[in-house]
């Protein structure tokens, strides 16, 4: 009986640590909104599609610029259609002085913030389009993949005839000139060192290099797709085969890290279905899966939002998922230095601002904190003025809202910084 009581008592105190706890607004992803959905077909409103032996071939390139427009390289109709954020169909480009179109076109796609895309067709020609169609600049230059880098660099990889298998590295400005050639991989791109520590080698210290910052991770498994948004958050794209029924399916799973490197959500996505395959199939080499939804290798938008296409036997869809950043949460904290403080001004929440009570306002001398509270204002108030600040020293702000049941998300970070007089 003893023991029976301890394990009552243990239940009951850990129901009641549950209640006392503060209940904390976590931000994540909301959808999937289907943002562009299509039928099959060769006209410019719909998808080029051809079924293949072993595979259905279909557009799988999709580029986001930071403004949400959508750039889809549809090779089967030789065109790229650019859609609006609202779904709607912009335009469709189709290529100009090209006369042999070899595979299909654009073999490769990029787009910038000002609604300009980039192509290329394999061993071709490098073009620039407006989003209207025009033909900006062209380039005979050999292309392996396309990246922009903070909107105003164009780096292209491509593959040394002498040397066979071997990558290079150009970057261009924006017009078409010439910039720098690199030897590896640029930095702008990410450059990625990873090594496995501990028992059995079965985790791994990466630390991904770029330009303006870098990210170290402690991780089960290693890097091997990743990229990152606007606001410096990066993004690890993992994938792999999971046997459902009689079939092998394609798996991704995203963890979403901030600039701190702190892990701010793992994503699932969503898996794909398929017809249950008939007796006898694994006689045929060349038997394919019959989709009822098939869905893509995700991609991060500038704005963090995560992309994806899918299919099924008549339509072809762009499908989104919204980064909620705690709704929830104080929004658009900014940070302003005075003659000799710094002033702080936000925004109430989104959503359930009528449970705010108040707000606590916390920081830190580091982007990755420590965070301390310094002080608490009251509901209503929408200004701080921080005047415990020092000369030369750069502070990073947040603030949460205080309510009946607990806390909110954090709100963004902002910097201040009081200089000295001169």
């Amino acid at each position: 009986m003893g023991l029976i009581k301890l394990i009552v008592s243990i239940i009951l105190s850990s129901q009641l640590l549950l209640i006392l706890l503060p209940k904390i607004s976590v931000a994540g992803y909301i959808g999937p909104t289907e943002i562009f959905i299509s039928g099959w077909g060769d006209e410019d409103y719909e998808v080029g599609f051809k079924s293949q032996d072993t595979a259905d071939t279909f557009p799988t390139k999709i580029k986001i610029n930071l403004h949400n427009e959508l750039f889809l390289a549809d090779f089967h109709n030789k065109n790229v259609k650019v859609v609006r954020a609202n779904g709607n169909i912009y335009s469709v480009i189709k290529p100009v002085n090209i006369d042999n179109v070899k595979y299909g076109w654009p073999s490769f796609l990029g787009c910038d913030s000002q609604s300009n895309i980039y192509t290329s067709n394999y061993d071709e020609k490098l073009q620039k389009y407006s989003s209207k169609g025009e033909l900006i600049w062209e380039k005979e230059v050999r292309v392996g993949s396309i990246n922009i880098y903070n909107d105003d660099i164009l780096i292209i990889s491509g593959y040394r005839p002498e040397k066979k298998g071997k990558e290079k590295y150009l970057s261009y400005d924006l017009d078409g000139k010439y910039y720098k050639s690199y030897e590896y991989k640029p930095i702008e791109l990410g450059n990625i060192d990873e090594k496995r520590f501990g028992a059995g080698g079965k985790k791994y210290k990466t630390i991904i290099k770029y330009p303006d910052h870098s990210y170290e991770f402690y991780s089960k498994q290693p890097f091997r797709n990743y990229d990152r948004d606007r606001l410096k958050n990066l993004y690890r794209i993992e994938s792999f085969v999971e046997k459902k029924d009689t079939n092998h399916i394609n798996v991704y799973r995203i963890f979403k890290y901030n600039i701190c490197g702190d892990k701010d959500i793992v994503f699932g996505m969503p898996k794909s279905e398929y017809e249950p395959r008939p007796p006898g199939a694994d006689k045929y080499p060349t038997w394919k899966p019959v989709p009822i939804i098939e869905y893509g290798e995700p991609q991060i938008s500038p704005a963090g939002n995560i992309y994806c296409w899918a299919r099924t036997k008549t339509e072809y869809k762009i499908l989104k998922w919204t980064w909620q950043g705690g709704a929830d949460a104080p929004q658009s904290l900014a940070a302003k230095r005075l003659e000799s403080n710094i002033l702080l001004d936000w925004k109430p929440p989104k959503q359930n601002d009528e449970q705010v009570e108040g707000y606590e306002i916390v920081r830190s001398a580091d982007v990755c904190g420590p965070f301390r509270p310094i002080e608490s204002v009251a509901k209503g108030v929408l200004q701080f003025e921080d005047k415990t600040v020092e000369n030369d020293t750069t502070y990073y702000y947040q603030i949460r809202a205080v309510k009946k049941d607990g806390y909110s998300g954090y709100s963004n970070k902002a910097v201040g910084e009081k200089k000295s007089e001169l």
